[in-house]
């Protein structure tokens, strides 16, 4: 087990009740491993009056080593050993915040925990919880439906993905601890994978942990693993050093896969707990799509398929086409490219104009803001189809397979070259895949970028090539 970068020590004057959270584990026959038995432990000191002395703690670790099954256990030792009444787990995405729902569910039903406990369960999207006939509760929320947050109290908070949390979030969020503080008993942990520079609110927490590594009188605890600065990231025996769990759950050839799959600064952000610069790398190289740009118009064969995006600030939109060249190729123009203020109405009437030129067989677009035209382009008998967020994923990937194996030719309109520099990459937390998502460093929207994978995907679908691409 690697020891973590920058720690907090224990103070050796208090107890522990995280002896108590591993031996529950331990007979629920889900040991810990020592590392997060340490982190528990930690997490779960105690003075001479029985209160926690850690108001607030912090665990930064690479995706895979075990973070949701140690906040599971931290969870359940609130809930069934120290009389925790309000428990509150968030996370920016929803279907995270619904995995750790049912990963605690499945714990307080399984036969040596539900006769102790008993409890009911509600599943309500983006709103599940847990109600115990003692009066305890535990709530599961994504960050971004901030107004169901707003009013509740907790004695426990977790802020998991914390390299997406605001400023503006922990502001709404914090004051849920102000009661239990109050009883000695509030707690608020962050947890999370590395972030870079734009993961503002994280930074603090880390700026302030890493000053108190080595420190046991702190209201901080603080876990952080990362490779040291200067380390060879292609070096398996660095790999340990980041990894608590290499060898356990985190295969080394899984990062042996991944090091050759990713950019070097991505594969330190999201597997060996390096940040990365204020500027992310663009999730498709600016060079290999610049090589797909066509000199001439390409001859293109059969239908077409249209997919158009607006900006959520309604600051950009884009239209393109897609067409089939004799070469097996899909051809991509631009044929709409608007930055400023955009009207609906106006906007509708030019993708409609486009899909009058082209006759397109599908016209692609996403719900979030494409619902208003995509309505008036269906009233004039044209086929729409909205990706829903799985697919969107798959499209996503299946744009990168297609820039890097040359299955496109385009106009080399800047627009989109210019959108696409400011498209980098979101994994999802459990390491499978990811999607496109504005760099918040680089300014400007990305509506070029999500067009393109949408129209691809449904264009080389219909055309039985790339868009079997699963994850």
């Amino acid at each position: 087990m690697s020891a973590p970068l920058f720690s907090t020590g224990r103070h050796p004057e208090f107890g522990s009740w995280g002896d108590r959270a591993v031996a529950l584990a331990d007979a629920l026959k889900e040991p810990l491993f020592p590392w997060q038995a340490e982190v528990l432990d930690q997490w779960l000191e105690h003075d001479a009056a029985d209160r926690l002395t850690r108001l607030s703690a912090g665990l930064v670790v690479p995706r895979r080593n075990g973070k949701s099954h140690l906040i599971a256990y931290r969870i359940l030792a609130g809930l069934l050993l120290l009389g925790e009444k309000r428990v509150l787990y968030t996370a920016h995405s929803g279907q995270l915040a619904q995995e750790m729902f049912r990963q605690v569910h499945n714990l307080v039903d399984h036969p040596l925990v539900k006769d102790s406990a008993p409890h009911r369960a509600f599943y309500s999207e983006g709103r599940e919880r847990l109600e115990f006939d003692n009066g305890s509760r535990f709530w599961v929320r994504s960050r971004r439906h901030g107004d169901t947050i707003r009013g509740l109290e907790a004695d426990l908070l977790v802020i998991d993905e914390a390299l997406f949390l605001t400023n503006e979030q922990l502001a709404a969020l914090t004051p849920l601890l102000a009661k239990g503080i109050a009883q000695g008993r509030g707690q608020m942990i962050l947890a999370s994978s590395a972030g870079d520079q734009a993961a503002a609110t994280l930074a603090q927490f880390a700026t302030t942990g890493r000053n108190a590594a080595g420190k046991h009188t702190e209201p901080l605890a603080w876990h952080e693993w990362a490779v040291p600065p200067g380390s060879d990231i292609t070096d398996p025996k660095v790999w340990a050093l980041a990894n608590p769990s290499l060898g356990e759950i985190v295969p080394e050839q899984y990062l042996a896969g991944q090091v050759e799959y990713l950019s070097p600064e991505a594969f330190a952000r999201e597997h060996l707990g390096v940040w990365g610069s204020t500027r992310r790398l663009p999730a498709i190289e600016p060079a290999a799509w610049n090589a797909l740009a066509a000199a001439e118009p390409p001859e293109t064969v059969g239908g077409a398929w249209i997919a158009f995006d607006v900006a959520p600030t309604l600051t950009a939109a884009r239209v393109l086409v897609f067409r089939p060249t004799p070469l097996g190729r899909l051809a991509v123009s631009c044929d709409v490219s608007i930055d400023g203020e955009i009207q609906l109405d106006t906007f509708a009437e030019e993708v409609l104009a486009i899909c009058r030129k082209y006759e397109p067989e599908t016209v692609a677009y996403s719900r979030r803001t494409g619902e208003f035209v995509a309505r008036k382009v269906e009233a004039e008998g044209y086929q729409t189809r909205a990706l829903a967020p799985a697919i969107y994923a798959n499209a996503c990937m299946a744009l990168e397979s297609a820039v890097t194996s040359a299955q496109l030719v385009h106009d080399g309109h800047p627009s989109v070259a210019e959108d696409l520099g400011r498209a980098v990459r979101k994994p999802f937390a459990d390491g499978t895949g990811w999607t496109f998502v504005r760099d918040s460093t680089a300014g400007g929207p990305i509506p070029a970028a999500v067009a393109l994978a949408m129209g691809y995907w449904v264009a080389s679908d219909a055309l039985g090539g790339d868009a079997e691409i699963r994850v």
